[in-house]
């Protein structure tokens, strides 16, 4: 359910990045789905890389809408 919730709120804030949405399985503990097999092709290397820009390119496509941001137990 939660997994679904996260795809419909990319699709509709900035479905440009609904590729790229399996990143954020591990961030959010959830089983978002490689459908494109875009994020298993990614290099091990580039991950974290790669999740720290879908999350800046996530918090961008709110625009100006207010937003609160909780983060919790974070180990990076």
């Amino acid at each position: 359910m939660a997994a679904r919730r996260v795809r419909e709120l990319v699709l509709r804030l900035a479905p440009e990045l609904t590729p790229r949405l399996p990143l954020l399985g591990a961030v959010l503990d959830l089983d978002l789905a490689d459908e494109e097999g875009l994020v298993g092709a990614l290099d091990e290397q580039f991950r974290t890389e790669a999740v720290h820009e879908l999350v800046v390119d996530l918090l961008a496509s709110l625009g100006d809408a207010p937003t609160l941001l909780l983060v919790e137990d974070t180990h990076l």
